[in-house]
């Protein structure tokens, strides 16, 4: 139930991200639509109370980043107070034993960015990276580059016909596929899980004509192949593409947009 709710919040989000303005109205008759689409079947009651776990859910994800961050926070400012009280006295062997409790604060700090920009399934960034690093306050580029987004043909009617478990499986092997391809091609890209069924590769300036070229060798040699679940069943690995250049200081929501009118 959880997991279909949130299939129609993704749904839901593509639909009107084309819009410029989105009202709280244009947003619920959009997610009634995508609820009647995927046979959900909920009373008002029902549907309020599984929306409101999701949101204590990401209230109570958000209170768990505060408090492993304000830990962090007072480690390090118990770290720097006794450094400071180590030099005055010369004392070598607590400088040593400092830097270890430095390293092991980065490595907390540096395991928490992970959980806040990274999507738990595929271990590529996450829609947050993209708004934190790569755009500005107004959610334009902060440099030139490449877009491509790939969207995974099947991924929500294998969720279902059959099961999410299944669906996944057959994310990862897409993504693995694409990475030893990217690797082979030596394109630099950073991969970003943006919606459930869609990745979003960010990379430095290429030149299109070669790049689609690469992507249409790499969707035909997925396509050709298979991948068989425990239970027997088989499925043909298929995905959409396409791909843009953009410019520093260029809106992100436009390119967005052209991305999802230009997949083939």
């Amino acid at each position: 139930m959880k997991s279909t709710l949130k299939q129609i919040t993704e749904s839901t989000m593509k639909e009107l991200l084309q819009n410029d303005i989105t009202l709280p109205s244009s947003y619920f008759k959009c997610f009634s639509k995508n609820v009647k689409e995927y046979k959900f079947k909920l009373s008002t009651e029902e549907m309020k109370h599984q929306s409101t776990n999701l949101i204590l859910e990401e209230f109570t994800t958000i209170n768990e980043y505060m408090n492993s961050t304000l830990s962090s926070i007072n480690k390090l400012n118990q770290v720097s107070k006794n450094a400071k009280i180590a030099i005055i006295n010369k004392d070598n062997n607590a400088l040593d034993h400092l830097q270890y409790d430095l390293k092991e604060v980065e490595q907390e700090l540096k395991n928490l960015q992970d959980e806040i920009y990274q999507d738990n399934l595929s271990k590529c960034y996450n829609r947050k990276w993209i708004y934190k690093f790569l755009l500005n306050k107004d959610a334009e580029f902060k440099e030139t580059g490449t877009a491509v987004l790939i969207h995974l043909y099947d991924y929500n009617a294998i969720t279902n016909k059959f099961n999410a478990i299944l669906a996944d499986n057959l994310l990862l092997f897409i993504l693995s596929a694409l990475n030893t391809f990217l690797n082979e091609e030596e394109i630099e890209c950073v991969n970003i899980r943006f919606y459930q069924d869609t990745f979003l590769l960010m990379c430095k300036q290429e030149n299109l004509v070669s790049l689609n070229q690469s992507f249409d060798k790499i969707q035909g040699e997925i396509f050709s192949s298979k991948l068989k679940s425990k239970t027997g069943i088989v499925l043909q690995p298929r995905f959409t593409y396409s791909s843009v250049n953009y410019t520093k200081n260029e809106s992100f929501q436009d390119i967005l947009e052209i991305l999802h009118n230009e997949l083939k």
